[in-house]
């Protein structure tokens, strides 16, 4: 067995037997203290309670899926493209960083009622409270990318006679996409959070819906399941976009790997 097939099995199997280890306790723990199911229902309590709403329960995360990757494309591209103007033209990043900084710093909490008064109460809100909570993370990381050019290999182009275009094109985006898509990650799982939040402000679909009418009617189990469900969702979607920053940036994948090994 290979090392790195050995670090693969191991980065797969010692969280399953963690996640094993845990459903054994808790459903122990439930059962030898009594505790009653509205306050800690046990495993076998979630497989039943995934039962009850098995069937609408797909189209709820087809939902949620939806407005989650909806909002993670567009704000990822607003970033991107904001941060090519920021990087570009100094005056510009100054005359605008201090009001994406202000509009980071609001509650997204506090955007969603307002977003369904404008947007009404379809996808659309839901989708631009996602983009927003992306975008930030995206444009941060993507304007240092862009300046943490090697100035010497910026000499060697323009030594070569090399255009603004090619500069670009083969040494600035080369040199952020290390720094995008670790921002890429960590906003994809955002966008699920933005996605469920704005469906507690007002949806009538989707896993933070479910999550509210479980509340309402204080039946935990279901809650648990929607809400171990939007964890899975956004483990998947993180994986998603690991498993395309290993082709986009194969180099700084492989950096990775050789440290592990």
């Amino acid at each position: 067995m290979t090392s790195r097939l050995r670090i693969r099995l191991t980065s797969i199997g010692l969280p399953a037997l963690v996640f094993a280890i845990f459903l054994v306790v808790w459903q122990v723990a439930t059962s030898a203290l009594r505790i009653p199911q509205y306050i800690l229902p046990s495993p076998a309590d979630l497989v039943s309670a995934f039962d009850r709403v098995s069937k609408t329960f797909p189209y709820d995360l087809w939902v949620t899926s939806i407005e989650a990757a909806s909002g993670f494309a567009l704000g990822s591209v607003g970033g991107f493209l904001l941060a090519l103007c920021f990087a570009r033209y100094a005056m510009v990043e100054k005359s605008l960083m201090p009001y994406v900084i202000a509009m980071k710093t609001v509650p997204i909490v506090a955007i969603a009622p307002l977003l369904v008064i404008w947007l009404g109460a379809g996808l659309m809100p839901k989708i631009i409270l996602s983009a927003l909570i992306c975008f930030f993370p995206v444009l941060i990381s993507t304007v240092k990318g862009l300046k943490e050019v090697d100035p010497d290999q910026i000499d060697l182009f323009r030594s070569l006679a090399a255009t603004d275009w090619q500069l670009f094109k083969w040494l600035r985006f080369p040199s952020c996409m290390v720094y995008l898509f670790p921002s890429l990650r960590i906003s994809i799982v955002f966008a699920v959070i933005g996605a469920i939040v704005a469906e507690f402000a007002s949806a009538n679909a989707g896993l933070g819906f479910k999550i509210m009418l479980a509340s309402f009617h204080v039946d935990t189990s279901a809650m648990f399941v929607y809400i171990i469900a939007c964890a899975l969702l956004s483990l998947i979607l993180y994986g998603i976009v690991a498993f395309a920053e290993r082709f986009a940036v194969p180099w700084s994948y492989s950096e990775r790997t050789r440290g592990d090994l």
